[in-house]
């Protein structure tokens, strides 16, 4: 027998095991699962794509946001995940993921429907990327799933466009509808005098069952700015103490909570494939380094992608920067990546200008021939395809798919130094993006963020950059040793500022100079903060240094400012430093010496006064290489940097700072404020 006819055998035998019959059973059985889960898959698209179109058509036939197609109706609504809503402006917490929301928003949204009267009217707030459009699209849909007898009439109004109240007056039939009134931020006429617009749209809204404006949060600067009152008057009788018009009730879309997370994991990287359980792990591991994949659902749709391409992305500039270069990938067949990334870029900057100037959000066709025309050859037809971040309403117009991206890529020109970007006010994200750039340390970055930080950025209302630092308070002794190990004091919504950015921006005004003893004022636009240093480090009188000691200052008892910078001033307080501000300006020390010429900032012969206090009493910082030991004093902690420059935080143990009945008095670099700024 030759070694052909053993093998042929050997198999015979191996067929005729009843083992090998399960097995090959087993495999039949589950190849004919994974084709009939594929079908299903593929079935289950193609109803989610036809039932995209029909609610595309419909909305256009009933004046909805006909400019959308019904690719991106399709993107909106597939694998939704509805999200919560707070009273409670989230962006005011540094982390996002901390917020505490209110309720799930379809609920609230229907029962402010349901009860009418004085609930009729809702606006919608979030910041840019968190789903107010995607919102509207959903509820919309949720509708016309319904049966005719319970389905409510929607009317979705664009506000991009600027012609909102001409959409309205084509609206005859009102009485039973309701009208979502999207991205009133958009508006070009909002941006000039946003009350008398609103007034004005309401008033053409006027006669619908419900009014829902979205709007993005940032777009009022502060929260006593935010509408209260529709503007449409009550035509019935009203009860005593009922306001003569409809009140518009606030609400806030939240973060998406670690449990609606984990249902778009699951539907994303089911566990019925074994390889999805460590992209689960990967996944999870994102969501947690980067905050925005939680705050943004359309960037959280990029979080597949981001898994499966093992790529590690912790800030979120470098998550759009990836968002646009998966776009380029996908168009880079009829187009060069690098044409259709300056192209973008320009159309970015100019849509950006047309809006700040009250001209709408589109472009038209014969501009985008044109910009195309200065690259390798000019673009007669533009073939964008699904996911695009262009795109072409039904009007033949072009604009982003988000306005989000068009922020972002706004900015990228202003990192490239486009001089138009830096004559108009930049939004909150552009702010953030910036800031998140500047943390993805290269030597490039670093150079041109120097260079733009010489510009003249007025215009841009860059500052102050940083979220505002903690006022002096009580403050517990585990509270203060974690700010002494905290690192980054100085951050933007939980993303550190580079000290070199802060330092740049420092400016030094003499005060008084005797030629022994200093005063300054130091300027820190990074934080909207003014100071008053004084510098007697060279000064070896005594009695003359005794002079500028000080009892302690509690908070609530700040004192009126006389006279700042040499000239009278009004309006003003001078007020102690919490920790961090001080930590702050003592990382910026060694930059005032070098470049501002300041002997010292703080003498390391000397006690300084904080503002802050403990349960024993207030806390004192002194600066020399070794703490001090005093019987009435207590160390709590101690902070050495790289340059072995050190800070040692002590509690004083006597709540009113006395000592022999007499006050201790210590030195102090103070704060100016408005006097409308302490609390």
């Amino acid at each position: 027998m030759n070694l052909g006819d053993s093998i042929i055998g050997g198999w015979n035998y191996i067929e005729a095991l009843p083992l090998y019959s399960v097995i090959l059973s087993i495999l039949g059985f589950l190849a004919a699962v994974g084709g009939a889960i594929r079908l299903v898959n593929a079935v289950r698209e193609w109803f989610d794509k036809k039932h995209a179109r029909m609610l595309a058509e419909k909305m256009s036939e009933n004046l909805g946001l006909g400019s959308l197609t019904a690719e991106e109706v399709a993107a909106a609504c597939k694998n939704y995940i509805e999200p919560n809503c707070t009273q409670v402006d989230p962006s005011d917490d540094d982390d996002l993921r901390n917020v505490v929301a209110l309720a799930p928003l379809f609920r609230t949204i229907d029962e402010h429907f349901a009860l009418g009267g004085e609930k009729r009217h809702v606006i919608l707030l979030a910041d840019s990327g968190m789903g107010k459009t995607t919102f509207c699209l959903n509820y919309y849909a949720r509708e016309m799933k319904k049966k005719k007898s319970v389905r409510r009439d929607i009317v979705i109004v664009p506000l991009g466009r600027g012609d909102g109240i001409e959409q309205l007056k084509k609206i005859q039939d009102r009485r039973n509808a309701v009208l979502f009134l999207d991205a009133f931020d958009e508006d070009p006429e909002a941006a000039e005098d946003h009350k008398d617009r609103l007034f004005k749209l309401m008033s053409a809204a006027s006669g619908f069952r419900n009014i829902v404006l979205t709007c993005r949060s940032q777009f009022f600067s502060k929260d006593e700015d935010v509408p209260k009152g529709s503007g449409i008057v009550y035509a019935a009788p009203r009860r005593a103490g009922i306001p003569r018009e409809f009140p518009l009730h606030k609400l806030f879309l939240a973060p998406l909570n670690a449990s609606q997370i984990d249902i778009f994991l699951r539907k994303h990287f089911p566990r019925t494939r074994i390889t999805n359980w460590g992209k689960r792990r990967e996944a999870r591991k994102l969501v947690d380094a980067i905050p925005e994949l939680s705050v943004r659902p359309m960037l959280l749709e990029l979080l597949p992608d981001l898994v499966r391409d093992r790529k590690v992305i912790d800030q979120l500039f470098g998550l759009y920067r990836y968002l646009v270069a998966q776009w380029l990938k996908r168009e880079r067949d009829w187009i060069e990546e690098d044409d259709l990334l300056r192209i973008s870029i320009e159309i970015a900057v100019v849509t950006f200008l047309r809006q700040k100037r009250g001209e709408g959000d589109r472009i038209e066709p014969s501009y985008l021939d044109e910009v195309s025309s200065n690259f390798h050859r000019p673009l007669e037809t533009w073939k964008l395809k699904s996911r695009s971040l262009l795109n072409r309403d039904i009007e033949g117009m072009y604009k982003f798919a988000h306005r989000s991206v068009m922020e972002y890529l706004f900015l990228v020109a202003a990192i490239e130094g486009d001089p138009r970007c830096f004559g108009v006010e930049w939004t909150d994200l552009m702010k953030d993006l910036f800031v998140s750039w500047g943390n993805i340390k290269t030597k490039e970055s670093e150079v041109r963020a120097l260079q733009i930080f010489s510009f003249d950025l007025t215009e841009t209302a860059l500052f102050p950059l940083a979220s505002p630092l903690r006022q002096p308070q009580r403050v517990s002794l585990s509270d203060c040793r974690g700010f002494l190990k905290n690192e980054n004091i100085s951050i933007r919504h939980s993303r550190k500022i580079p000290v070199a950015w802060r330092n740049i921006k420092l400016h030094v005004n003499i005060v008084s100079d005797d030629g022994k003893t200093k005063s300054y004022e130091v300027q820190d636009p990074t934080h909207g903060l003014v100071w008053l240093v004084n510098d007697v480090s060279q000064q070896r009188d005594g009695a003359l240094r005794a002079l500028y000691r000080d009892v302690y200052l509690a908070p609530g008892s700040e004192v009126a400012s006389e006279v700042r910078n040499g000239s009278q001033m009004t309006g003003l307080v001078k007020r102690l430093p919490s920790i961090e501000e001080l930590l702050m300006l003592w990382e910026s020390e060694p930059y005032l010496e070098e470049v501002h010429g300041l002997a010292h900032v703080f003498d390391p012969d000397e006690l300084y006064w904080l503002g802050d206090s403990g349960d024993s009493g207030p806390y004192l910082c002194s600066f020399s290489k070794v703490s001090v030991e005093q019987p009435y004093m207590k160390l709590v902690a101690s902070r050495i940097d790289g340059s072995g420059r050190c800070v040692h935080l002590y509690e004083f143990q006597n709540r009113y700072a006395i000592v022999g009945k007499v006050q201790y008095r210590a030195m102090c670099v103070f704060v100016f404020e408005p006097v409308s700024s302490i609390t």
